[in-house]
């Protein structure tokens, strides 16, 4: 990501829905880079972004929740970069 979420040890993670999230890369590929060309994904394949939160803090019952994105958060995987823009919190962090 080209910027980094606010973290204050009492409040926690700071940003509102409003706010455009920064722009995030994704780069796949393969484990030997001399395949790189010949490498394809298998049909229907994609990558997505998602933003999950804790939904309890207490380690022994400890969760996560979708918070959730709007915007494309999805693509059809290609070896290479990805590139999600526009996205925005489909509600507060908080």
């Amino acid at each position: 990501m080209e910027k980094e979420f606010e973290f204050r040890e009492l409040e926690g993670w700071q940003w509102h829905k409003t706010w455009m999230i920064p722009t995030i890369t994704v780069t796949v590929l393969p484990e030997n880079a001399k395949s790189a060309g010949n490498f394809t994904f298998p049909p229907n394949t994609y990558i997505t972004v998602m933003c999950v939160r804790p939904g309890n803090r207490t380690p022994e019952k400890f969760f996560i929740t979708e918070t959730g994105l709007q915007g494309v958060t999805s693509q059809q995987a290609e070896v290479g970069r990805h590139v999600f823009t526009g996205l925005k919190f489909t509600r507060d962090l908080l």
